[in-house]
């Protein structure tokens, strides 16, 4: 998700593996290689705009590029959809559910208090 700035993505699907070098800057590969990729089948490209999100399937393979100075927030996540999540076993400890953070903040300003007392 952009906090700032745009970014451009380029997707591919695993099975459709776009030409790779290490060597080269993400500018450089786009020139070289962005009007054959447009003709490959399952590609996609999109523009990020702050507030923007972008979720794509795991193993696809990605390339960005900034278009303007960007801060950028990412994460991975295995949610129960992907064909790589597994469930746990019937009766199975699993981590339990999240705290309300309000709860959190009450008790951590009852617990201060004093510390405003002269």
């Amino acid at each position: 998700e952009p906090i700032h700035g745009r970014k451009v993505w380029f997707l591919t699907p695993p099975d459709q593996r776009p030409p790779f070098d290490p060597e080269e800057t993400t500018l450089t590969w786009i020139r070289k290689h962005l009007t054959a990729l447009a003709e490959t089948p399952g590609f996609l490209q999109c523009t990020l705009y702050p507030g923007d999100a972008l979720y794509f399937p795991s193993k696809w393979w990605h390339a960005t590029f900034n278009l303007d100075q960007t801060v950028f927030i990412s994460t991975f996540v295995n949610y129960p959809f992907t064909k790589s999540y597994k469930p746990p076993p019937p009766g199975a400890k699993t981590n339990p559910p999240l705290q309300n953070k309000k709860d959190d903040e009450e008790e951590e300003e009852e617990d201060d208090d004093d510390l405003f007392e002269p």
